[in-house]
């Protein structure tokens, strides 16, 4: 991690699992990071993780409601965590999004506990492969899949 004012780097505790094809996105006071174990064989196999600042520690969310790999995520501030296309379990591209968000403190207890998985409406075309997304101006837009950018969608 790179203070920026400073220019001092640090590093972050050791995730929980070890974990290949991922991706992340950042907010004002955690990081979440979505991906595939690198060596668990099991159709459990997805993990995704937050590392949240305040208590410095790494904690496991809850499952999507359709796990996939090869997906966008994108925050929208205010909202939470918008998770955009990809491949499902059974290696079909996805049109679902799912928005993870905050429970209210009363509800939540420690790490997962504290987030849940809303289906979000979907989108246009099927993003199936690393498609990029950015929050623009209060708007999410998905741009391409595949590496191939030749199509621009606002989702939000």
């Amino acid at each position: 991690m790179m203070d920026v004012s400073t220019d001092q780097v640090s590093s972050l505790p050791d995730m929980i699992n070890i974990i290949q094809s991922l991706f992340g996105v950042g907010t004002e006071n955690d990081i979440f990071v979505f991906g595939i174990e690198t060596f668990l064989h099991s159709p459990d196999r997805f993990s995704d993780e937050i590392y949240e600042t305040a208590s410095g520690i790494w904690l496991l969310l809850p499952s999507m409601i359709e796990e996939r790999s090869r997906r966008a995520a994108v925050n929208i501030p205010g909202f939470g965590v918008l998770v955009i296309g990809g491949t499902g379990r059974n290696g079909l591209p996805l049109c679902y999004t799912e928005l993870l968000t905050r429970l209210p403190n009363e509800r939540g207890g420690g790490g997962g506990e504290k987030w849940q998985w809303r289906h979000f409406p979907p989108s246009n075309y099927d993003h199936r492969g690393f498609p990029l997304s950015v929050n623009f101006q209060g708007r999410v837009y998905i741009v391409g899949c595949g590496g191939y950018l030749n199509e621009i969608q606002q989702a939000v």
